[in-house]
């Protein structure tokens, strides 16, 4: 779709390269190692043939960095005006129920509404489908899966929303750091068009409570059930900006990239 591809390139920014660091081996004044250092075009055209062809157009590399919810709403306006009109937000899949003259399926939600029928229902609803639980049970109950298993590996993240004053950015570039069991991106994305760009830092850690399914801290709280990535949410925005900070220090993340981010950051998830 050339002009959905249009839209998107248009809230975004241009990839043009990708580096990846790593704490000082051998010590010294240098903040970080240097593992790999790539140029998105020159990678590209490098590799030739079909990957050239396909992400190289009319001299554009097809590399882009934007925020979700701008390219959510890129993909939004680009929909068909019946099928836009009938994209709905803020709805928790409660009940799945089959209509008694066999005329498909009907979905009812959270808020008691009810849409259907329908021929097929696609379960994109990540880990803790609704969709998944109803396939397997015959029901939506609301609860925790008690298969999913607590993988001892935290996400967080942090957003720098921009500024109209801030001078303007031409192209983002991927800086990724290594640490201690630990792994973080920092970057520039697109955030729609006419809107200033945002930072992001993400950072992955191994908790260091963890073993197999169990904790191994010996505390007062040590048979409370683990919460994997607590204090991840599209909808309540947690501040939790000292243990981010806590987290680069212990896994020896180099953080000049990643440390003005969390300093500066709007939100956090």
């Amino acid at each position: 779709n050339p002009g959905l591809q249009s839209k998107v390139a248009a809230a975004s920014l241009p990839l043009s390269n990708i580096r990846s660091r790593t704490k000082p081996w051998f010590g010294g004044r240098a903040p970080f190692q240097t593992l790999l250092e790539l140029n998105v075009e020159d990678i590209i055209r490098k590799t030739g043939g079909d990957a050239e062809k396909e992400l190289i157009v009319d001299g554009e590399v097809m590399c882009y960095a934007i925020m979700r919810g701008a390219l959510q709403e890129a993909m939004l306006k680009e929909l068909p005006k019946a099928v836009k009109e009938r994209t709905l937000f803020k709805k928790k899949l409660t009940s799945i129920n089959p209509s008694g003259d066999s005329n498909g399926i009907y979905c009812e939600f959270e808020d008691n509404s009810v849409y259907g029928p329908f021929d097929m229902i696609i379960g994109c609803d990540g880990i803790k489908s609704a969709v998944k639980q109803y396939i397997e049970s015959g029901k939506i109950t609301g609860e925790e899966d008690r298969s999913a298993i607590y993988s001892g590996i935290r996400v967080s993240y942090a957003v720098q929303d921009g500024k109209t004053s801030d001078p303007p950015t031409a192209s983002s570039e991927f800086r990724q750091y290594f640490g201690d069991g630990a792994y973080a991106l920092a970057a520039v994305y697109g955030n729609g068009v006419g809107r200033p760009v945002a930072k992001g830092a993400y950072l992955i850690v191994r908790d260091e409570d963890y073993i197999g399914p169990f904790k191994v801290k010996s505390t007062k709280n040590a048979l409370e059930k683990a919460s994997e990535n607590a204090d991840w949410t599209q909808n309540i925005r947690v501040d939790n900006k000292r243990e981010c900070f806590d987290r680069v220090r212990r896994a020896a993340i180099p953080d000049l990239d990643i440390g003005p981010v969390l300093e500066n950051a709007d939100r956090f998830f």
